[in-house]
């Protein structure tokens, strides 16, 4: 909460979801200031914390953020020059 103030981002485009989506891992105020067009969350399959918690899935997607899970989506590259955005997934 107390860096809310402070943040003066540009467009924040890939946010890598802090602590595997869990539940207090960010909150909604600060997906609200960083409204991240894409989100990448590190997670492992059927881990046994549940993450991401469902509430932290919700914020991402009030943000209207595509979320990319590596426990589902795989191994996840993105790759941009500035000017523009590749995401790959690469599942098995």
């Amino acid at each position: 909460q107390s860096l809310l103030p402070a943040l003066d981002l540009l467009p924040t485009v890939v946010l890598n979801s802090p602590h595997h989506g869990s539940a207090t891992s960010i909150s909604a105020d600060f997906i609200d200031k960083l409204q991240p067009k894409v989100v990448v969350i590190g997670v492992g399959r059927a881990n046994p914390y549940g993450h991401p918690v469902e509430v932290v899935r919700e914020r991402y997607a009030r943000a209207g953020s595509e979320v990319l899970r590596t426990d589902l989506d795989g191994q996840i590259d993105v790759v941009t020059s500035g000017a523009s955005l590749q995401v790959r997934r690469f599942r098995h």
